[in-house]
């Protein structure tokens, strides 16, 4: 049964490598393919030429959706400069070939979305308003589209609704977004913690209590019997606020007060002390042992060398061997402890 799971749990890591691998590639390959794709340059056009928005966007102010430059809009400008320019330079041919557009709509919205150019051109709103920066950007990208957060916030300064039904169709608080199909279940803890904005946007629907009710009532799935035994604390060890999520420290206490870790066996103890090799270098750095045992004697207070022993001399010359050790050697320098 073990050598099953082992090889469920290796091919499901081959497979994540090879996803990643060919999204790392497809990403290389655009960016590849992109280098000799020109880049549009706003700032001279808006900043240094003048140009109007409604110039190269036609209907930005005056319909629901901006339009994109075409071949014709560019051409009344360009026509003469790019004739003094050999065939490679000339920039308006560069953005259309085969008269086809060469870059991809950054600020496309879903058919979900219903926004209007209009509407808030006519509350005295600029572009820059929404598209920030872009009348300085030297080349398009998309950072520089228009997020969420800016729409509702801006609502929310200027008084207007946030319901969803003011800009959504069919999305609402009781009808699940795409993404929350296939194998959301499995995805959408790790979705959540990936930035404060995942988090923001998961409130929209969510309150962190029916979070923790859920959780109370359905285990992730990591939490097998295998996370229960030998699992959990290490993990714990490397992001305990995750666990704090459901779990009090109170909680942990409790437990293994009656039921020690399983490290803690055969020699972990008195005499032999081994739980020595489990610490860090140096000793104090270590913050595990002090989760349980908070009047453990710190080990700052280890016995000071003799005052003829200086710390260049080797401690294992003589003690550990012929000279007892109070402790299991774990490598260490002796100095660390042992001032």
């Amino acid at each position: 049964m073990r050598r099953a799971t082992n090889r469920v749990i290796a091919t499901a890591t081959v497979l994540a490598s090879l996803s990643l691998l060919m999204i790392l590639g497809c990403s290389i390959l655009d960016r590849m393919g992109g280098a000799s794709r020109p880049w549009f340059n706003h700032r001279f056009h808006v900043q240094d030429k003048k140009i109007d928005c409604e110039d190269c966007h036609p209907g930005a102010k005056t319909e629901a959706l901006a339009g994109m430059p075409e071949m014709d809009t560019c051409t009344p400008c360009h026509e003469s400069i790019d004739k003094k320019q050999p065939e490679e330079l000339r920039r308006a041919a560069a953005f259309f070939p085969e008269g086809k557009p060469a870059w991809k709509n950054v600020a496309k919205l879903s058919s979900d979305v219903m926004f209007s150019h209009k509407a808030h051109a006519e509350k005295d709103m600029a572009c820059g308003d929404c598209h920030k920066g872009i009348e300085t950007s030297e080349h398009v990208d998309p950072s520089l589209a228009v997020r969420k957060w800016a729409c509702m916030d801006c609502h929310a300064r200027k008084e207007a609704s946030n319901d969803c039904a003011t800009c959504h169709r069919v999305i609402r608080q009781e009808v699940a977004p795409e993404s929350h199909r296939l194998n959301w279940e499995l995805q959408h803890g790790q979705k959540s913690q990936e930035s404060e904005e995942s988090r923001r946007m998961c409130r929209l629907c969510h309150s962190d209590e029916s979070c923790n009710n859920c959780h109370n009532e359905v285990k992730p799935r990591n939490h097998t019997n295998f996370w229960r035994i030998q699992g959990h604390g290490a993990i714990a060890e490397m992001d305990r606020d995750k666990c704090r999520t459901c779990h009090q420290a109170d909680y942990c206490v409790r437990c293994h007060s009656e039921t020690p870790p399983r490290s803690h066996r055969a020699s972990w103890g008195a005499p032999r002390d081994n739980h020595c090799l489990g610490c860090h270098t140096p000793l104090q750095s270590s913050e595990g042992c002090a989760i349980c045992h908070k009047g453990t004697p710190s080990h700052n207070e280890a016995a000071p060398k003799p005052d003829d022993h200086t710390p260049s001399m080797n401690c294992r010359q003589c003690h550990g061997a012929g000279q007892p050790l109070p402790h299991v050697d774990n490598g260490s320098d002796c100095n660390s402890c042992h001032h």
